[in-house]
């Protein structure tokens, strides 16, 4: 005598809804990806107060064609840090830490002002970047 139900509840969801909505997701998020640009138009920060170079700073500049001046004399790029190096070596600077103060035009690119931050770090200098007055 069998008196067991032929009637039994399974306890389980479908997942075809499931992988419907993730698939879904997936398509969403890769053409929100190719609709994001790789890059943006930055302008280079502009400050309040500019205060002027103390006697104790070295300035580089860099033009828009790519032309060097150490304290507004031209120097070719390759002797850039020997250039610095003498006139820091000229200056009185005591227990501080020399100073480079980097005049560089905002259309110069950027693996340009990350050379000469490698040269002020590999002689111990401090380094500013110079900005605009508003």
């Amino acid at each position: 005598m069998d008196i067991r139900s032929k009637n039994t509840i399974k306890a389980e969801s479908g997942m075809a809804s499931m992988t419907d909505l993730v698939f879904l997701l997936l398509i969403f998020f890769v053409i929100l990806s190719t609709l994001v640009s790789p890059g943006i138009q930055v302008d280079l920060p502009s400050a309040k107060n500019a205060g002027s170079p103390s006697p104790m700073q070295v300035s580089v500049g860099v033009k828009a064609d790519g032309s060097h001046y150490v304290n507004d004399q031209p120097t070719p790029v390759e002797n850039v840090e020997q250039k610095l190096q003498e006139f820091i070596a000229k200056g009185n600077y005591g227990d501080k830490k020399p100073s480079v103060i980097l005049r560089i035009d905002k259309s110069v690119p950027t693996g340009v002002t990350v050379n000469l931050l490698d040269i002020c770090k590999r002689n111990d200098w401090s380094a500013a970047i110079a900005t605009k007055t508003e």
